[in-house]
């Protein structure tokens, strides 16, 4: 379009921030890459957003759809996703995984405006465990680079991402991918079973994003932009660039995107409230259990390691604070945090 284009990335707040800032914009020349995260996810995670994902925003076109993985370290006895859930059911609360953040879905990076960083590995997980009925401890980090890196060193036992992020390391025998969330098998790892075909029919799990811009924006620009972005889109040197990521190109209209958000938002408004309702229901069973105390000072491996000998009931997850060298344990709806200046574990209440 002749246009030189300034990427402002925003990887704070899951996005919130990003959608927050280009929601006003009037310039006419502003844009933004909203995921699955930002109009799918979050209306239906945050009690209040600064944002209405709906309102707020005109769809411009979907861009591309990356399929999410199901990964293991190779030291897993697990080779398939049936072995994974019949050793994480043989086995409640031994297996681990990480993801960066609570409630993270979504992978973008945007033009003019950034949904910010990150991965659908929180929900891809918490959707296998719900579908599955399985128990595994959750690990959040504070985005993805640190959750790959203990992934690849075993330090976590599994994890979802998409697939830009980890087909080198699955190509180097350095991870092992059980499963994809995409309905048909991806040509990157034809070898791959997806979800739906070992045991669960229907599941899916794609991470996704496309451009939007802001409600003030004209029809007659707005409809201009989106024959420019699906033409280019479906441009070889795109369609190959995505490819090589395992991503597949779009392009459409915005009547299209706007049904496909629509969909979306019903789909994992299902999927939130049954995890919300097993959440509560979980929280219910943990106020019951006996609370486990701890004496000496955590790590990563030794939250792990101590919590094999407990009950799904009494311990849901662990958090390492690396950045804080601080450590936290959740009991249900209580929680304790280890305080580096006290040297002690200190309850902590929100």
């Amino acid at each position: 379009m002749g246009q030189s284009v300034y990427v402002d990335n925003k990887p704070r707040g899951a996005g919130n921030v990003a959608m927050q800032e280009v929601a006003p914009a009037e310039d006419q020349h502003t844009v933004i890459l909203g995921h699955v995260g930002t109009l799918a996810v979050n209306p239906y995670i945050f009690d209040k957003l600064p944002y209405d994902a709906n309102k707020d925003f005109k769809p411009i076109s979907l861009l591309a759809k990356v399929p999410s993985l199901y990964l293991v370290h190779p030291d897993v006895p697990a080779s398939k996703l049936k072995e994974f859930i019949a050793y994480a059911k043989k086995n409640p609360g031994k297996l681990n995984y990480g993801n960066a953040g609570n409630g993270s879905a979504g992978n973008g990076s945007a033009g003019n405006g950034n949904a910010g960083n990150g991965n659908a590995s929180h929900l891809a997980m918490e959707y296998l465990k719900m579908v599955s009925g399985t128990f595994m401890v959750h690990v959040p980090y504070r985005g993805t680079g640190p959750q790959l890196t203990d992934l690849l060193a075993g330090r976590l036992d599994a994890a979802s991402l998409g697939a830009p992020a980890v087909m080198q390391f699955i190509k180097a025998g350095k991870l092992r991918c059980i499963a994809t969330g995409t309905t048909t098998r991806i040509p990157q790892l034809p070898d791959v079973p997806t979800v739906a075909e070992q045991g669960f029919p229907g599941f899916q799990m794609t991470q996704w994003y496309g451009l939007l811009a802001p409600s003030s924006l004209p029809q007659a620009a707005l409809d201009k932009l989106a024959a420019a972005v699906a033409a280019t889109v479906k441009q070889p040197a795109a369609t190959d660039r995505l490819s090589a990521d395992a991503a597949l190109a779009v392009g459409g209209t915005p009547a299209e995107f706007a049904k496909f958000i629509a969909t979306e938002q019903q789909r994992w408004k299902l999927v939130i409230a049954r995890a919300k309702s097993n959440w509560i229901e979980r929280g219910r069973q943990n106020n019951s259990a006996k609370p486990f105390r701890h004496t000496s000072r955590p790590t990563l491996t030794s939250l792990h390691h101590t919590s094999n000998a407990l009950s799904p009931q009494t311990v849901c997850a662990c958090l390492p604070l690396p950045s804080t060298n601080q450590g936290r344990v959740e009991f249900g709806l209580r929680r304790r945090c280890w305080s580096v200046r006290a040297g002690r574990w200190m309850p902590l209440w929100r």
